[in-house]
Parts: C-alpha cells; structure tokens; sequence
C-alpha cells in the first residue's frame, strides 16, 4: 500500500501547476533557439536596390552620374 501512494503522489506532483513551469534555464534555452531561428530566417531574406542618379545643370549639361 504505500508504494501505491508513493506512486500515486508522485504522479499529482507531476501534474500540478508547479511541476510545469520551465525554469530560467529552461526559458533562456528557448529564448536562445528562437533568436537562433530569426537570424536564420534574416539572412535568408536577400534585398537588392540598383539606383541610378543623373545630376545635371539647368542647360541640360550632365554634370555626375552615379550608380548604387
């Protein structure tokens, strides 16, 4: 008999509200994995603008042209 209650102890103590909190390490190791995933997913994502800029004067003379 007092294995059965040792047995049925341990399984509340299991299942209480207690028992499920992640500890802080628990929750920094989350934390870590999902920074992990975001930065992957940041350099997955490729983002490429071209300019072109002409500068000239009022008569129309090419003064720079640059290119981005």
């Amino acid at each position: 008999m007092c294995i059965a209650v040792i047995a049925v102890l341990a399984l509340l103590a299991e299942g209480s509200p207690k028992a499920m909190e992640p500890n802080a390490s628990e929750i920094m190791h989350r934390v870590a994995e999902n920074q992990d995933r975001e930065q992957k997913a940041r350099n997955e994502f490729v983002y490429e603008q071209t300019m072109h800029r002409i500068t000239r004067e009022k008569s129309g003379k090419l003064l720079k042209e640059e290119f981005w």
